[in-house]
């Protein structure tokens, strides 16, 4: 702090006025942000009363959704995923629509039925909707349900295509300026991102594609009459977007290249020579057998078979293939050979010929007695089999299973 009181208030001055700056800033962006939305929703308005007048992109849209079985949205809020129930309420609008059509009652029904629908859908969904009626897609020889949708509405063809030139134009339109506001708000994006906890190994900039799915996302699912500006309201989505991407990150187990590359190694060697010990495995990759058997303890992703934490402890033949990272080296270690050829001995001497020569075809076994070699590899074939097999509670139930993700990173050269 300076001791000199002129200095002190020059110093304050300067703070005062930068604060001021951009209290006008916020101020000026905000009131921007107002009026480029309230464009924005009246955009999507107009498109919604679009749809509704001609009722077939609607229908033939819901009807696809709801044949997909592709409802994901939840009720109540604007989203860019359909709810069941929102495809069924907009079957049946557009079933009033068609049926109040040629009244006096009809532009009074399309203006009610495009407010609820823009309540429930947002922009991304909407422009969903009119690049299929713009420009429908069909399999090889075959009609689109839009073409054959257009065929048989009772609009005429010149009010059918200047609608659809008007939705057209209105989704340019709309496109244009969801691009404005995004750019104008990537700011908040860097401003928000840096003011989060991250673990270690990951930084805002590791989060900046996921903030920007954030920022558009609020922007499309915005929703005036919620009464929030948009800044909170895209900030909510950005701060979200960023704090799920980061619960994935913590399952990412961090290894160093130059160890992944030993690993690599050690596992070549292990092949070529699978009864090799780490002594052997050091003296030929000139490494010490600690490094080898780090490089061997190193984590594996997690296997769907692996057993919850109450799950009772096994030792038998199936628990020894099926541990994660299970090497031959341990494989060969923990069953004796002798019991592995007799058991193979017992299962193929109690069939014919004929069923012995099918196992053979079937498994790819040699003529005669088997090598121990073919015998681990046959082992390790059956443990990776057991390892996709999905794990299953006490109710008999499939259970998931947290994945976990290697991810190899270069150390900095000292």
């Amino acid at each position: 702090m300076p001791r000199n009181p002129r200095t002190f208030k020059a110093v304050a001055g300067l703070v005062d006025s930068a604060n001021q700056s951009m209290a006008e800033r916020s101020a000026d962006l905000a009131a921007w942000n107002a009026n480029q939305m309230a464009l924005f929703c009246e955009a999507q308005r107009q498109l919604c009363a679009c749809y509704c007048r001609l009722t077939f992109p609607l229908r033939v849209f819901a009807e696809h959704e709801l044949a997909v079985e592709d409802a994901k949205g939840r009720d109540g809020k604007r989203s860019n995923h359909f709810s069941v129930e929102t495809l069924r309420d907009i079957l049946t609008w557009c079933s009033e629509l068609d049926e109040a059509r040629d009244t006096e009652r009809f532009p009074k029904l399309v203006s009610e039925k495009a407010e609820e629908l823009f309540a429930r859908v947002g922009y991304r969904a909407l422009a969903r909707i009119g690049s299929e009626a713009i420009a429908p897609r069909a399999p090889k020889n075959s009609k689109n349900a839009i073409t054959e949708a257009r065929s048989k509405s009772p609009i005429p063809r010149t009010e059918q295509l200047g609608e659809l030139r008007s939705i057209s134009r209105l989704i340019a339109e709309l496109e244009s300026q969801r691009i404005s506001i995004a750019k104008k708000n990537q700011p908040l994006v860097f401003d928000l991102l840096y003011k989060l906890v991250l673990p270690s190994g990951v930084h805002a900039d590791d989060l900046h594609s996921v903030g920007l799915e954030g920022l558009h996302e609020g922007i499309d699912r915005f929703d005036p009459t919620r009464g929030t500006q948009l800044g909170a309201a895209i900030g909510a989505w950005i701060t979200y977007s960023a704090k799920r991407e980061i619960g994935k990150l913590k399952s990412v187990v961090q290894v160093p290249e130059a160890m992944a590359q030993l690993l690599s190694k050690v596992q070549r060697h292990l092949h070529a020579y699978p009864e090799s010990t780490h002594d052997e495995i050091a003296t030929a990759l000139k490494v010490s057998a600690q490094k080898v058997k780090e490089a061997l303890d190193l984590p594996t992703v997690v296997s769907m078979a692996a057993k919850s934490a109450d799950a009772e402890e096994g030792g038998g033949l199936e628990d020894t293939l099926a541990a994660p990272g299970s090497s031959s080296v341990a494989i060969l270690s923990e069953i004796d050979r002798s019991e592995v050829f007799a058991a193979i001995d017992e299962v193929l001497n109690g069939l014919s010929a004929i069923d012995r020569a099918i196992v053979a075809l079937s498994y790819g076994l040699p003529e005669g007695r088997e090598s121990a070699e073919s015998v681990l590899n046959k082992l390790v074939q059956i443990s990776k089999a057991i390892e996709e097999r999905p794990p299953t509670g006490e109710d008999g139930k499939p259970v998931r299973l947290p994945k976990q993700t290697i991810y190899v990173y270069r150390q900095p050269s000292k």
